[in-house]
């Protein structure tokens, strides 16, 4: 792993704590190679606004 994707991967997990913190179900985001590896391991699920909008449709 190069030095660029260690960082881009320690981004990804401060962003993660950040998610776990506040209590959210959800990381919605175009970025998703970045996320789907760790968010799992924290209870996290990584939607693009696309999934999201999906999700939204199908509720009443």
């Amino acid at each position: 792993m190069g030095a660029s994707q260690a960082v881009l991967q320690a981004v990804a997990a401060s962003k993660i704590e950040v998610a776990v913190n506040g209590l959210v179900r959800a990381i919605v985001t175009h970025n998703t190679k970045d996320f789907v590896q760790i968010a799992p391991d924290f209870g996290v699920r990584v939607l693009t606004p696309a999934q999201l909008l999906l999700m939204m449709e199908k509720k009443p």
